[in-house]
């Protein structure tokens, strides 16, 4: 008894893989940065709890803020990291799983044909 070798689409795995690849691209490039806030600036200065930012525009005082409302503007930006996260993390697992199911079905089918 002979089984027949399965006949697999090698460029339908290898564009998986490359969809795999970019899924860990995406997380290792977003995890270190998801959980990070940092101290926060005042210009170039770092700020402590209860100071204030002034800021100085052709000598005249243009803006006046605290520390807390300094904290929220700079993690303002700060969701889309949260989110490339998780479409890495999506995107990684859902080529895996598609890939695999591939495999198997051509497998499954190869077994059937002998």
């Amino acid at each position: 008894m002979t089984r027949n070798r399965p006949d697999y689409n090698f460029l339908a795995i290898a564009f998986g893989g490359i969809v795999f690849v970019l899924g860990l691209t995406l997380v290792s490039g977003a995890a270190p940065e998801a959980d990070r806030e940092g101290p926060v600036y005042c210009g170039d200065r770092e700020m402590r709890p209860g100071g204030v930012c002034t800021t100085f525009g052709r000598g005249v005082e243009t803006s006046s803020r605290d520390y807390g409302t300094m904290a929220v503007e700079q993690l303002q930006g700060h969701g889309w990291v949260v989110w490339l996260l998780c479409l890495g993390v999506l995107t990684s697992l859902g080529a895996a799983l598609v890939t695999g199911l591939y495999i198997h079905y051509v497998r499954s089918l190869a077994g059937r044909n002998s």
